[in-house]
């Protein structure tokens, strides 16, 4: 609290800079300012009215409008960069976050992202990295069957699913209920994501739950008119949450109904005839 009072006051700003300048140096941290920027995805998320939002930090050279960049399996030309508050620039140094528009997806969060030459080229780079990641989750998700997992893979197979697919409004948001959905999961009622992406539930997202007889999670995000539609044609269930703990606790629910019942015999008496 005294933390945050300080900070609206701007109290302590003089202090803090200098700290942060004597740490640097003593550190040796140093950038440049020149050459083709390189740095990290800190969020990416899809906004009204300016689509895919990928918010960076520049750790060294200078990023400027129209630079293509290549982050992770995605890319594109920036076709507007935004500071902290929003306002329009067009470069952006060392340490400096900014929003950019114009990459063909969203990148992971911690992602890092390089500015490149050519379109084309980082076109290639980009396709490259899709097809060995989708082949390295290929290889991960078959595993290999040994004598010493045989039992696993054979109780894994008979246990219940409970398939979701998950709808969110950040990058951040899908990468946090991914990864802990999963992790709800036991021997008994395993949880598989279907599918796990940024934006509102559309048509297709509907069809693919139907396919797969999951239940869609809308975290912050609604579903579109076709997509509700649809929903109700098929039969297949969108919840909609706003609170993370909320959903959790719902899937946590939902598992506990899936367990099959323990029987304990319980001795309450004897006799002898």
């Amino acid at each position: 609290v005294r933390t945050a009072f300080a900070a609206a006051r701007a109290r302590g700003i003089d202090t803090l800079l200098e700290r942060i300048l004597l740490e640097a140096e003593l550190l040796g941290l140093k950038a440049h300012t020149t050459g083709d920027a390189v740095g990290v995805v800190l969020e990416a998320t899809l906004e009204k009215g300016k689509g895919k939002v990928a918010t960076v930090l520049v750790q060294d050279g200078t990023l400027h409008a129209k630079d293509v960049v290549l982050a992770g399996t995605t890319f594109g030309k920036v076709r507007l960069m935004f500071d902290h508050v929003g306002k329009p620039i067009k470069e952006a140094g060392p340490g400096t976050p900014v929003q950019i528009l114009g990459l063909e997806e969203l990148p992971p969060i911690g992602e890092k992202f390089y500015v490149v030459e050519d379109l084309s080229a980082a076109k290639d780079v980009a396709e490259k990295r899709a097809l060995l990641k989708t082949e390295k989750e290929r290889r991960e998700k078959a595993g290999t069957v040994t004598a010493a997992n045989l039992f696993d893979k054979l109780d894994e197979s008979q246990a219940e699913r409970l398939r979701y697919v998950v709808k969110a409004d950040t990058q951040g948001s899908v990468e946090v209920l991914k990864k802990s959905l999963e992790e709800l999961g036991n021997e008994e009622v395993r949880v598989e994501v279907m599918l796990a992406g940024v934006g509102g539930v559309s048509e297709s997202d509907v069809l693919l739950a139907e396919t797969a007889k999951a239940t869609i999670l809308a975290f912050n995000v609604v579903p579109d008119g076709k997509a509700r539609k649809e929903a109700e044609r098929v039969r297949v269930e969108i919840r909609r949450y706003e609170v993370i703990y909320e959903l959790f606790e719902a899937v946590q629910k939902a598992i506990a109904g899936k367990l099959e019942p323990e029987a304990v015999e319980q001795v309450v008496g004897s006799a002898e005839v």
